[in-house]
């Protein structure tokens, strides 16, 4: 007859194989999720609570970012298949949960289920998210839509992604929207009686061109104001600015397979020789209005073909064809 204490141990690891058992088959199903779930849920409304709680799992654990969510029963779920890196149909999951809780993470399709690839980004408050497909990498650009707003200034960015060297990078960023108030009082560089509010605002007016190898026209209106009166606290209302200064800049990136990035156009490193792409002329932001900034703003940031990215001066950089002109009205 079998002692208490054998009984005992034979219960415990019945227990221990029973809870073992459950959890691998837990984190199995949350570490990789189901072709037919994924199925189920492409686009924009997931077809059960279910599944969208398993994704919502699954995305969360794999990009590491379970603890620092909130209340993940909140979140809302978005599923496209598309192909994005070349191969088939990859899932595209975009979770929202409010406030600096956006995030879009990429799964791959092997065999019957899609396993986590990447973390495209985190999102401040993410508004739109597409694919742009890439004919000659035969595979997809991310380009989403994230609004940050502040006190005293909010802005409205456009960035694409690629998938490069197994990560996803940032090969495009433009301001869509953009306006920011400044106070002089608050720097304590001038007298009160000479301190005013300042403006600066932008409007981009973006046309894509979606051909073998993608190109984006922009067109960016900019202008400078101050406030009619002098030493105030309290920001003005917007009828009491006055434009000092405005222009219009125009703009156009194409990508570039050899680059992997959005590029304004290719020049040589006058000082190494090395080949460059410029892909950020730093002088067209709203801030190269002020005439304080005219001279420091005198830089383009430039990728090498190692993939590094700097800052140059703008005489170091010998343009080849230049495509963006500027027009100040």
């Amino acid at each position: 007859m079998l002692s208490r204490e054998f009984k005992i141990i034979c219960a415990v690891i019945i227990i221990l194989i029973s809870v073992f058992l459950g959890s691998m088959y837990y984190m199995t199903r949350v570490l990789r999720l189901a072709e037919e779930m994924i199925t189920a849920s492409a686009g924009p409304v997931i077809k059960t609570a279910n599944d969208r709680q398993w994704i919502v799992r699954s995305v969360l654990l794999n990009s590491g970012h379970w603890r620092d969510w909130g209340n993940a029963k909140t979140t809302l779920v978005d599923v496209t298949l598309a192909r994005v890196i070349g191969r088939q149909k990859d899932a595209v999951i975009i979770l929202r949960n409010g406030k600096g809780h956006n995030l879009i993470a990429l799964y791959e399709k092997h065999g019957k289920h899609y396993l986590y690839k990447d973390t495209v980004d985190l999102f401040e408050d993410l508004r739109d998210a597409q694919l742009m497909p890439l004919r000659e990498q035969s595979g997809a650009i991310i380009v989403t839509r994230d609004r940050a707003v502040d006190d005293w200034k909010e802005s409205v960015y456009i960035r694409a992604y690629s998938w490069i060297d197994g990560h996803f990078e940032k090969t495009l960023e433009l301001t869509e929207q953009y306006r920011e108030y400044h106070n002089e009082l608050w720097d304590q560089n001038k007298p009160p009686q000479k301190s005013n509010w300042l403006k600066l605002a932008q409007r981009a007016d973006i046309v894509w061109q979606n051909a073998d190898a993608p190109v984006l026209h922009v067109l960016l209106h900019q202008n400078y104001s101050l406030s009619a009166i002098a030493n105030q606290e309290k920001k003005p209302a917007e009828e009491e600015f006055e434009l000092i200064r405005n222009r219009d800049v125009l703009e156009e990136y194409i990508w570039s397979g050899k680059w992997m990035h959005f590029i304004l156009f290719e020049g040589t490193d006058l000082r190494s020789g090395e080949p460059v792409a410029v892909i950020e002329d730093l002088a067209v932001g709203p801030y190269g209005l002020l005439t304080q900034y005219i001279n420091a703003n005198r830089k383009y940031r430039v990728k090498y073909l190692d993939g590094t990215i700097e800052i140059l001066d703008k005489e170091n950089v010998r343009p080849g064809i230049e495509i963006k002109s500027t027009r100040e009205m």
